[in-house]
């Protein structure tokens, strides 16, 4: 699994030294700090949703088998999965979108045109309508009007006064994502393991028989806390310290710390 995060590694890395240095904040408007973190951000959030997914499939597999054997208790749940890996898609799908905006944003303030970021604004409005899950757009007025006028070009100014509220809004809809993936994955886990316990420790611990390594490594296991559990509430961390470093662009500001420690701490967790 670590070759998968070599690259995002070395961006979240070079945003960490851009922000050390202070050279993010003498950049055209400060655009090209959030450009290198909403790359390794939106990269490490699509791994960590792939991750969750993998997680989820793995938990119902495993319960499949005790459940009652019908075509209904199939069919249902193979259905819920396959809702389930769409809805990891889609956000797939928002994340990317969400990547290019930031992209387009740094050219533009490098001198680049502003149809390019409009273009991956709109792409970024439609697909927040499709979304399956709701959230206050009253909790977001007003948020255009916290952009530093003086401090950016014209052309970003008129760029995050326009895509300020979207924006958020959008990672707002992410960090939703994220709690529901924990719950999704706590709940089929707490099932999963209910079922592992009994058949895998409890089971052969009654039958009074010599207990080997495979009893000692279920045992310890069913202990354990589960590592995607963990990946999945650093990566709200990690989105925590996305929607700060948006809120400090609008305010003309180019600091990127915290979400750089919350990423390396992430891609760390995901290398595990």
């Amino acid at each position: 699994m670590q070759g998968l995060f070599v690259k995002t590694s070395k961006v979240v890395l070079f945003a960490l030294a851009l922000s050390a240095t202070g050279c993010a904040s003498k950049l055209p408007n400060r655009v090209e700090g959030l450009a290198n973190s909403g790359q390794a951000y939106t990269d490490a959030l699509r791994k960590v949703n792939n991750l969750a997914l993998d997680h989820s499939l793995e938990f119902t597999a495993d319960l499949l088998p005790v459940l009652p054997r019908s075509a209904d208790t199939l069919s249902v749940t193979t259905h819920e999965m396959r809702k389930r890996a769409a809805l990891v898609r889609q956000y797939d799908e928002q994340l990317l979108a969400l990547g290019d905006y930031f992209s387009s944003l740094e050219a533009l303030a490098a001198g680049g045109q502003a149809d390019a970021v409009e273009k991956a604004a709109g792409k970024l409005a439609d697909q927040l309508k499709g979304t399956e899950l709701a959230f206050d757009k009253k909790t977001f007025g007003g948020v255009a009007g916290t952009v530093a006028l003086g401090l950016h070009s014209k052309a970003v100014e008129a760029a995050l006064q326009r895509d300020a509220e979207l924006i958020a809004q959008v990672l707002a809809v992410n960090e939703q994502l994220l709690d529901e993936q924990i719950r999704w994955v706590t709940l089929r886990n707490e099932i999963s393991r209910t079922v592992r316990y009994r058949d895998e420790v409890e089971k052969p611990f009654l039958d009074d028989k010599k207990l080997g390594e495979t009893w000692k490594k279920a045992w310890m296991a069913d202990i354990k806390r589960p590592p995607v559990i963990a990946v999945l509430e650093e990566a709200k961390l990690a989105n925590r310290g996305m929607q700060q470093a948006w809120a400090g662009i609008l305010l003309g500001k180019g600091s990127f710390q915290a979400l750089g420690r919350s990423l390396e701490n992430l891609i760390t967790k995901l290398k595990d």
